[in-house]
């Protein structure tokens, strides 16, 4: 099972890498439309609740108060390994290292 879910965690990393531009694209057309909507008069936006959430989730993530167990570590590894591997092979970091470079004629 844990072979399973490694190779599924390195595929959905492998996506992530390869589509968090597109993502990233697609949220900030998303937030320039929604503006465009306000100014416009369409729609109303509590930016206040907005700011709020977000500052909730930065400080929940900044701050550490995510805990986890021994038995959490040992039945998420494989698929924490295989994401972290799969968005490292998709964002080419190692493509660098893994090219060989050309030896200059005359050493």
């Amino acid at each position: 099972m844990s072979l399973a879910q490694a190779v599924g965690a390195f595929l959905v990393g492998y996506l992530v890498a390869k589509g968090v531009r597109v993502l990233l694209a697609i949220v900030g057309f998303f937030l320039a439309i929604l503006l465009l909507l306000q100014l416009a008069g369409y729609v109303t936006v509590n930016w206040e609740k907005v700011q709020a959430d977000l500052g909730r989730l930065a400080s929940a993530l900044a701050s550490g108060s995510v805990s986890v167990s021994a038995e959490d570590l040992k039945n998420y590894a494989p698929g924490v390994a295989g994401f972290i591997l799969g968005v490292v092979a998709g964002s080419g970091v190692l493509g660098g290292l893994l090219k060989r470079k050309p030896v200059p004629y005359g050493y």
